[in-house]
């Protein structure tokens, strides 16, 4: 039997209806709990674990990143307990980080791995 992977929460996104609507709600946030945000491209960054989509994306809702030091060794260990990925969502950003997201939702949530570095 393959040893299971580590695997923690690396952040929840929301989708909304589009970037106002992201902006409203990274800026309640900012208000109400006193988080900061980073504005990207497609996206608001609040603390370290929101993500607010400008717009919609995968996931009816938003998507749950999964993060994993091993994308490969965390795609065949779970792929030996039935759950499947689609491929055509593999990515690498600038700096190396590989992310792919399963072929299913859960409660209207995409799942994805992400590599993460985890102590």
């Amino acid at each position: 039997m393959e040893k299971q992977p580590k695997f923690c929460i690396a952040h929840i996104a929301m989708n909304t209806a589009g970037e106002a609507e992201a902006r409203d709600i990274t800026q309640l946030m900012q208000t109400a709990f006193g988080i900061s945000s980073q504005e990207g491209a497609k996206s608001y960054i609040t603390g370290n674990v929101i993500e607010v989509i400008k717009g919609g994306y995968l996931g009816r809702n938003g998507h749950i990143a999964i993060g994993t030091q091993d994308i490969d060794a965390a795609v065949a260990y779970l792929e030996g307990k039935g759950l499947r990925f689609d491929p055509a969502t593999t990515e690498w950003d600038e700096n190396g980080k590989k992310i792919v997201y399963l072929d299913h939702e859960l409660a209207g949530f995409a799942l994805h791995l992400v590599r993460k570095e985890l102590k």
